[in-house]
């Protein structure tokens, strides 16, 4: 009985054996384990989505916080409903090239993330939360902050008010730092300037009392010349730039 037994389970594994080298059984196999390694990428892509999600909703819950009394809620709410694509480098260098066929290969590996219309993409990388608060920034920003401020110190203001929050922002090693020059500016006006009239022309697109602490140091003109200068230095004038930063630290009437 057990030579019996020994012969049938020799002759079960002869045949199992001979099952597992046929074409249809490594045909079969190969399925399976592609379908386990899909399930495994679609769990992994699941688990992202919702990382994301819940990185895309406290960013949005820290700017009602923060600075909910200079936005309204109606523009709030509008952006909750803008989705954020968080994507790999290579997803968001595609998109660019297809969506701004304009740019260079050099500008569009700059580029970690843009906010266009009612599309928010940003890339995967140790920046994704200040990247994705500065695209949230801008959504959330008057739509003609851009036009009354300059396009020079909307991005510095937009990156500046980015880098302020520890909880969304890493200070890494050997990264270079964006939108320097601008931020510069940025703070030789804040010394001027306070937050809330900062507040005021990003949010709210009044920048009547930056105009009138800037013109009362330095004398009436003085914040529609740097403006001017900024925009020329947009254009790539840097004598321009070092003109309306130079203009920010002087004293008091230009002495």
């Amino acid at each position: 009985m057990g030579d019996v037994k020994k012969a049938s389970d020799g002759q079960a594994m002869k045949s199992a054996a001979e099952h597992q080298d046929s074409p249809e059984f490594k045909g079969l196999e190969a399925r399976h384990v592609a379908g386990l390694t899909t399930e495994a990428r679609e769990s992994e892509s699941a688990a992202l989505d919702r990382v994301d999600q819940n990185l895309d909703h406290k960013v949005l819950d820290h700017l009602e916080i923060r600075y909910g009394d200079y936005i309204p809620q109606e523009r709030l709410a509008a952006e909750r409903h803008q989705f954020a694509q968080i994507q790999g480098k290579p997803e968001l260098q595609q998109d660019l090239a297809t969506k701004f066929p304009e740019l260079s290969p050099p500008e569009r590996d700059a580029i970690l993330g843009y906010c266009a219309g009612d599309e928010r993409h940003i890339e995967r990388n140790t920046q994704t939360p200040s990247t994705l608060l500065h695209e949230r920034l801008h959504g959330v920003s008057h739509p003609e902050a851009r036009k009354i401020l300059g396009n020079h110190l909307y991005e510095g203001i937009t990156e500046d008010l980015a880098t302020q929050h520890p909880e969304f922002h890493l200070k890494l090693q050997n990264t270079p730092e964006c939108y320097s020059e601008n931020r510069e500016t940025v703070t030789l006006l804040k010394a001027r300037v306070p937050e809330g009239a900062f507040y005021e022309a990003y949010f709210k697109g009044d920048d009547s009392r930056i105009k009138g602490f800037v013109d009362h140091d330095l004398g009436e003109g003085s914040w529609s010349r740097v403006k001017e200068l900024l925009a020329q230095a947009e254009g790539g004038n840097r004598e321009a730039l070092h003109e309306a930063q130079k203009i920010l630290k002087q004293d008091r009437w230009g002495s």
